[in-house]
């Protein structure tokens, strides 16, 4: 039986390279669109309908995540667009799968561009039949994650690791925060689904709270060797850190 190949942009970032190492395990081929070869805010025509064209199932993982307000809205509309563009034009067969976030549901420049993203993805479903899967994920977080950029956690635990102070802003705000093995998880469910309609949107949210205090002291902690893991959040939260020890 032919392997269904899966086509990834973003595909060296976070969630990308998680999503990579799934797949693979998973038994799926994957294709990449993706720095520094392929930039999809200004692709190669035939490189991009190359892409399209040889995939089943495109993961739209690409995205920037802070930057400026201009690159910010280009690395989620501009890349939205360029895609959607090419897959109604090459290959309407292709299921998208859209790694978006809970910001799209606030007035945030990042949470206005996933949004605006969101909707041309709604727009080539509803026109051109292309199928569109949406994943709006919150405070992503896990192993390899890029310090300052990705997450607090992956902040906190590189820090921590490296013997510095924590950047402890408002120890009291509170964030609910989703493992990337979590989030990997549905989009392998969602890459083998078939769906009868055109477009599919869930939320993956978390009940795991915790404030930003507590999460400096856990981090310090597992650093001074004072705290052990107890919960499972903990857990996985010490699992985290130790990655950032052997970096």
């Amino acid at each position: 039986m032919k392997k269904k190949t899966i086509g990834i942009t973003g595909g060296k970032g976070f969630l990308g390279r998680h999503m990579s190492q799934a797949l693979r395990k998973a038994g799926f081929k994957i294709i990449y669109f993706d720095l520094p070869d392929n930039n999809l805010v200004h692709p190669s025509a035939g490189a991009l309908k190359k892409f399209v064209k040889k995939s089943d199932v495109i993961i739209h993982a690409a995205a920037v995540n802070r930057g400026t307000d201009a690159e910010v809205i280009a690395g989620s509309i501009i890349t939205t667009f360029n895609l959607a563009e090419a897959a109604w034009a090459n290959n309407r067969r292709v299921k998208i799968i859209f790694t978006s976030s809970v910001q799209a549901e606030n007035d945030s420049v990042y949470g206005r561009s996933k949004r605006l993203a969101e909707n041309l993805l709604e727009e080539i479903a509803n026109k051109y039949g292309v199928k569109i899967s949406i994943f709006r994920l919150t405070n992503v977080f896990g192993e390899g994650g890029r310090p300052y950029y990705n997450s607090v956690v992956s902040t906190f635990a590189s820090e921590a690791a490296n013997g510095k102070k924590l950047p402890v802003n408002d120890p009291q705000k509170t964030i609910r925060l989703l493992y990337v093995g979590e989030v990997v998880k549905e989009l392998v469910k969602e890459v083998r689904a078939k769906r009868k309609q055109k477009l599919f949107l869930k939320r993956l949210d978390s009940k795991d709270e915790i404030s930003v205090g507590r999460l400096a002291e856990l981090m310090e902690g597992f650093a001074r060797g004072a705290i052990k893991p107890g919960t499972k959040l903990e857990k996985i939260l010490y699992k985290v850190y130790l990655s950032y020890t052997n970096a």
